[in-house]
């Protein structure tokens, strides 16, 4: 009998994470789920019996350093970096320890989970899916720290693929999704034309499993972006 596809995934609490997670359960994956509490983590293994959740919060260096170690041993078809945090406002007026979370959740831990899943004493994943924003590529007066974390990101794909190019690697930058976390961010303005959090889901979903290279999962997304690019 074959084994299930196994995926390793931060961010399914809630948002595009809770809808990839619950198609990879639905599929029959066997999900481990980084989260950043432990009540977060028995709400979702009571909603999904079975998968592993494991409490580790990506703000922490610390946390994802100890993490790495409890995963030395496991072996991941796809690995995917949903996790995300902002916040909208004049840059000048951020609190600093929102600047380094940010930076830290959104970048920093990314960089270092994929470093050590790359180790030669760990169990190199399969494929490596990082969900950015197409704030890495347009202006973002009023999310500045958050526009910077997703360029860094988006550049850490293409850095890395040119020094790996055999490594299965996916980048999605993406557009504005109706999720949790724009309430979180202090976001205010209307959502009315955000994308529905189930149906990006899905696509991520998809071309986490059939897709490589950059990517947008939308034809006005990839246009914005053209057009940024071609701005003098």
């Amino acid at each position: 009998m074959p084994q299930p596809t196994s995926l390793l995934i931060t961010g399914a609490y809630s948002g595009l994470g809770r809808e990839v997670l619950r198609l990879a359960f639905q599929a029959g994956f066997d999900v481990t789920s980084l989260v950043r509490t432990p009540a977060q983590a028995s709400e979702l293994t009571e909603t999904y019996p079975g998968i592993r959740c494991l409490p580790c919060d990506l703000g922490c260096a610390e946390a994802v350093s100890a993490t790495l170690h409890e995963l030395k041993s496991s072996y991941f078809a796809h690995v995917l970096f949903c996790a995300g945090t902002g916040q909208v406002g004049a840059f000048e007026a951020l609190a600093p320890e929102t600047l380094h979370t940010t930076l830290q959740v959104n970048l920093l831990s990314i960089m270092q989970m994929v470093h050590g899943l790359l180790q030669p004493d760990a169990m190199c994943p399969g494929k490596i899916t990082l969900v950015s924003s197409l704030m890495a590529t347009l202006p973002a007066g009023q999310a500045v720290t958050y526009a910077v974390s997703k360029a860094g990101l988006s550049h850490f794909y293409r850095s890395l693929k040119q020094a790996q190019p055999a490594l299965p690697l996916l980048c999605l930058e993406i557009g504005a999704v109706n999720t949790p976390m724009h309430a979180k961010a202090g976001n205010t303005v209307s959502r009315r034309g955000f994308k529905s959090p189930q149906k990006m889901g899905q696509k991520i979903f998809a071309a986490m499993l059939r897709q490589h290279g950059l990517r947008t999962l939308s034809p006005e997304w990839a246009l914005l972006r053209l057009l940024q690019r071609l701005r003098p």
